[in-house]
């Protein structure tokens, strides 16, 4: 016996997004690292897409289109995990033309997950002792650093890079184009026109 849903239980359902949703638009609090302030408001963002769209395949008289339009909302998301592996928290959707179109506007590697790439680019290209210099969180670079690399931090008001070392730098806010701007370009990581972090050489 199908149960006919009563709008006494879909009130605190919607009540659960609208309140904190109001809370970011008029208040404006302060909003950094891209979203995952906000994920505790996406459950009821999906039960109720979960309810209309059951609702929409009930009612719906031609039955074999189903699966076809279940196909087509889950093949944008497929997509954008094949082109950004294994940065797939980078995605951005087409209003704001993907992860390319939010290059360098919104952030997008902020967890520096493009730093393993990276290094082990580095430990395949290096085999002689080589200084490694590292602007944002030198730690998480020192997991995958090889023993050939000795590794300092990066500090723009005081810097002490040398000719030969290597400058590894995230484009979060921007900082690979305010620092060392024109030093060759080892590499860059990137996936879908949008650079993560990129490697210079100190002239």
């Amino acid at each position: 016996i199908k149960k006919k849903m009563d709008w006494k239980e879909i009130c605190p359902i919607g009540l659960w997004f609208l309140l904190p949703f109001l809370y970011v638009v008029i208040l404006t609090p302060p909003q950094y690292d891209g979203f995952r302030h906000f994920i505790f408001m996406m459950p009821p963002v999906f039960i109720i897409s979960g309810l209309v769209f059951n609702k929409f395949i009930e009612i719906n008289p031609i039955k074999w289109i189903n699966p076809v339009i279940v196909l087509l909302l889950v093949l944008p998301g497929l997509t954008g995990i094949i082109r950004l592996h294994p940065y797939e928290y980078t995605y951005y959707n087409n209003f704001i033309g993907g992860t390319k179109g939010a290059f360098r506007k919104y952030e997008t590697d902020y967890w520096l997950t493009c730093y393993k790439e990276a290094i082990n680019k580095l430990n395949n290209s290096f085999t002689d002792q080589q200084k490694l210099f590292v602007h944002r969180n030198i730690y998480l670079a020192s997991q995958y650093a090889g023993k050939q690399f000795s590794l300092e931090q990066f500090d723009p008001n005081s810097d002490t890079t040398s000719s030969g070392d290597l400058l590894l730098m995230s484009t979060r806010s921007n900082n690979d184009q305010l620092f060392h701007r024109d030093d060759p370009m080892l590499f860059s990581i990137y996936r879908n026109g949008a650079i993560f972090c990129s490697v210079k050489k100190i002239k």
